[in-house]
């Protein structure tokens, strides 16, 4: 008979009659906070306190210490170096670039250091993929060698694996050797923990924060609006027709 209970890990008897005893986690995918058994209803007020508990992976005992936690490692991913003033408010970018970087910054906040790894990866592939989209339209691909141009037939460089991507964008001169090893940063070590099940984990804070710094410095040079003279935006040329042709920006912007 289930019963309700906080996450734990305890010593369970097997209903065998054996004496051994197993160690087991009871109900790991439930969030206690929300759904205890018996259920509680949807109009019942949820404990801030428990579902902080839940939320954050370091599975906090004392709220304040947990929140001093979360508000630590915000502000490592929140420096003078990390920081993007100005992004273009495109659905793609937002949607596919811009949120899920976001996405992976809360992740690590809460001490989820795998979704963290997961998104950065994400937010490359998709970043890569991107810059393809770009040089389709601002390159006459009439003029690119044979093999390079198979790449842009039916959008196949979506279907190429994500290491032969950047190595083919690195051939064809549309990215640089910086931009190039960050995204091949975040690449090994996303393959590390999503492909290996002997992977450990006893650096994967530390790899996740790496992951992020690589991803940010893709991402930056990409989709950031730096600031002009006077203080006015400016859109870079990589990005100027993609966003006349999304309606974002006109030919007058700066």
């Amino acid at each position: 008979m289930m019963r309700a209970m906080r996450h734990s890990e305890e010593t369970l008897k097997p209903q065998t009659g054996q004496n051994k005893m197993i160690q087991g986690w009871l109900h790991p995918l439930s969030m206690p906070s929300i759904r205890t058994l018996p259920f509680k209803s949807l109009a019942e007020k949820i404990d801030p306190i428990m579902l902080l508990r839940d939320l954050c992976r370091d599975t906090p005992t004392d709220p304040p210490e947990a929140i001093k936690s979360i508000k630590k490692r915000y502000l490592k991913l929140s420096t003078q170096d990390l920081d993007i003033s100005v992004v273009p408010a495109e659905k793609l970018i937002l949607e596919k670039i811009v949120w899920p970087l976001k996405s992976a910054k809360q992740a690590f906040c809460l001490a989820d250091f795998i979704g963290c790894i997961a998104l950065c990866g994400m937010v490359c592939e998709m970043a890569i993929v991107f810059i393809y989209d770009l040089g389709a339209s601002l390159w006459d691909i009439s003029r690119l060698h044979a093999k390079h141009k198979k790449i842009f037939a039916d959008r196949k460089y979506e279907r190429l694996g994500q290491k032969q991507r950047i190595k083919e964008l690195r051939n064809l001169g549309a990215i640089t050797d910086e931009l190039a090893d960050n995204a091949n940063t975040v690449r090994r070590i996303r393959r590390a923990y999503l492909h290996f099940l002997s992977k450990d984990y006893t650096k994967l804070e530390e790899d996740a924060y790496e992951a992020y710094k690589a991803a940010f410095r893709v991402i930056k040079p990409l989709v950031a609006l730096p600031l002009g003279e006077q203080g006015k935006l400016v859109i870079p040329a990589h990005l100027k027709s993609y966003l006349e042709s999304k309606g974002v920006s006109s030919p007058n912007s700066a």
